[in-house]
């Protein structure tokens, strides 16, 4: 786990912004792992919202209420806004529901989408009871399916699901987190954390590219 991801979940935790936290590690299959926990989540807990996390996100205490207070007005399935690089280009990680918009165009702050990476999505309870009822072991949540000739991802799988039990998909743009692979790659005005070096390689193409 990077050691911002790590910050930002030691700063949660002590400002009571979630519940209980639970690691999945050692599987070499990330679908199976996400599921693991999807089904801990069902299973032993009595909690209504499900926040997936990856190990290379990091962010902030008002991030993680902001997605709760979204499912409590109603939305389903919502997620956060971070980018990876795309054929050179960086973008963020979500399929819109129209092809020609972009974060920038919108007036909105939340969008219906497509689909979102799992790197930090917020979902009911109410959802993945849907799923657990609907589809079967081992895989009833997060899986990679082929959809129109398209091999889909395990978290864009879980999406395609998603929409296929009547729910929909959001992502909230005022959610910018940072996402970290060999560098740190952010959207616009995401401050630097504290104590961490580094430089901007940005802007580029909606985002910036700053060196973690």
């Amino acid at each position: 786990m990077r050691w911002e991801t790590t910050w930002s979940l030691v700063t949660s935790a002590q400002c009571g912004a979630f519940d209980e936290f639970r690691v999945c590690a050692g599987s070499p299959y990330i679908d199976d792992s996400r599921n693991h926990l999807a089904r801990w989540f069902l299973n032993e807990t009595d909690y209504d919202k499900f926040l997936s996390l990856d190990s290379d996100i990091s962010f902030v205490p008002q991030d993680l209420a902001q997605l709760a207070a979204d499912l409590d007005d109603g939305l389903e399935c919502v997620s956060g806004c971070y980018y990876n690089v795309f054929e050179g280009v960086l973008k963020p990680v979500v399929k819109f529901l129209d092809a020609r918009l972009t974060p920038a165009q919108s007036d909105d702050p939340i969008m219906e989408v497509d689909k979102v990476g799992a790197g930090f999505v917020m979902v009911t309870r109410e959802v993945l009871e849907k799923m657990a009822a609907t589809y079967d072991e081992p895989s009833p949540w997060f899986y990679e399916p082929v959809v129109d000739g398209e091999h889909l991802g395990e978290d864009f799988g879980f999406c395609h699901r998603v929409h296929e039990i009547g729910a929909k998909v959001h992502i909230d743009l005022r959610v910018q987190l940072s996402h970290y692979k060999t560098v740190r790659l952010t959207g616009p005005n995401v401050p630097p954390l504290p104590n961490a070096g580094g430089g901007s390689f940005g802007p580029m193409k909606g985002g910036h590219l700053v060196d973690g």
